[in-house]
């Protein structure tokens, strides 16, 4: 029993430096686990920011929508994904990023807000475009028919000034420098001296025409100041994944050191369990052998004695365990061999006494039958003797 309980405890002890090894590697895996989500938090911002530069470069309703809910899509993983951070220094480097996160995802939402009204403006510019274009050309052909050298001036410095406006500069200087040479034509048709239906007929054309040029300048004005706006949110967002980015760095540089620390840590605790693992192993080898060998050498001794014939020997052995239990096993073999003994004593005693009157008995019978046998050969001799004198008498007659 005592054999079997340190036993035991061996096991144990080694049980114990198994599973600190154990908890180690889940503990170090873990802190992986954490980096690769991190990893993956980070890819899901950058997505995000390539997601919204796309989303800005779009000029399709449909892409615009499709982009807009995959932004939104990206944003709920990155927040189940910053759930699943379990260590208290990688939650606080996840709580500074929600920060950034935070940001991202205003941005993002301003970037869709903006570029949704962008896409819309762009309809009403591109229905209103044709409006503009139409009338430019029913107002030019007209014009240029009156071969009017500084009214033909005039019509192409409105051209070249709306195509400024409209698609290279889009901003308020240009904007009113069309608006202007629409005027410089309308002076123009007014100085020209024309037919009053004929100059009404024109400066009216103008007119409209000035009205539809100062909707569509507003709305090229817009457009430009809403490309400004996504450019400044999509470099916002490229600082702050970059920020998130350096973070990340920081904190895989800190999951490096503090699983190296661990590591450390289980290390040293797994070699101390292990030297006194040693030591009391030893000291358990003394120990059982002692148990073991002082009632082993008493049983030895006592085997030697009756081996000598001293069946009274005995040994008291009281540990309680299988040495205990083979002590009694062979007191109680010796108490059977000591009856054994005296049985079988008893019995030579009672066989050489039978013995000895067989003996006494059998002797005198050999005596009596060598008698008989002497008694019987003299009869044989007379007989022979008593046959030889009859022939030789019978010879005779």
């Amino acid at each position: 029993m005592k054999v079997m309980l340190c036993f035991l405890a061996f096991v144990s002890m080694i049980a114990v430096v198994g599973y600190l090894g154990i908890d180690t590697a889940t503990h170090i895996n873990k802190n992986y686990e954490n980096t690769a989500t991190l990893i993956d938090y980070v890819f899901l911002l950058d997505e995000t920011r390539v997601d919204v530069a796309r989303l800005i470069e779009t000029d399709n309703i449909d892409a615009y929508s499709n982009i807009s809910e995959k932004i939104s899509g990206l944003r709920e993983r990155y927040e189940s994904l910053a759930n699943l951070i379990s260590q208290a220094y990688a939650k606080e480097l996840v709580h500074a990023m929600k920060e950034h996160d935070d940001e991202i995802d205003n941005i993002s939402s301003r970037v869709i807000a903006i570029h949704g009204k962008k896409l819309r403006l762009d309809e009403i510019f591109n229905e209103k475009y044709v409006v503009e274009k139409q009338q430019r050309t029913n107002i030019r052909v007209p014009l240029f028919a009156l071969n009017n050298s500084k009214i033909t001036q005039d019509v192409g410095n409105m051209q070249y000034y709306s195509k400024e406006a409209l698609y290279q500069y889009g901003n308020r200087e240009k904007v009113d420098e069309w608006l202007q040479s629409i005027d410089n034509v309308r002076e123009s048709v007014i100085s020209a001296g024309l037919p009053e239906n004929e100059s009404a007929a024109l400066l009216a054309g103008l007119d409209v025409y000035k009205q539809t040029s100062k909707t569509m300048g507003d709305i090229s004005i817009r457009r430009k100041e809403i490309e400004a706006e996504e450019i400044k949110y999509l470099e916002e967002m490229r600082e702050t994944t970059t920020h998130v980015e350096t973070e990340r760095k920081e904190f895989m540089q800190s999951v490096l050191l503090e699983n190296a620390r661990i590591t450390e840590d289980v290390m040293r605790t797994q070699s101390a369990v292990i030297f006194i693992a040693f030591a009391i192993s030893i000291a358990l080898t003394f120990a059982i052998s002692r148990i073991i060998s002082k009632p082993v050498t008493e049983l030895t001794d006592a085997v030697k004695d009756v081996s000598r014939g001293n069946f009274s020997r005995r040994i008291r052995v009281h540990s309680g365990d299988e040495i205990q239990e083979l002590a009694d096993s062979f007191n109680i073999m010796t108490r059977a061999l000591k009856s054994s003994k005296k049985k079988l004593e008893h019995f030579n005693k009672t066989l050489k006494a039978q013995v000895a009157k067989r003996t006494s008995d059998l002797q005198q019978k050999v005596t009596e039958l060598e008698h008989f046998n002497k008694l019987s050969v003299g009869r044989e001799l007379k007989m022979i003797e008593l046959k030889k004198r009859i022939k030789e008498l019978e010879g005779k007659r």
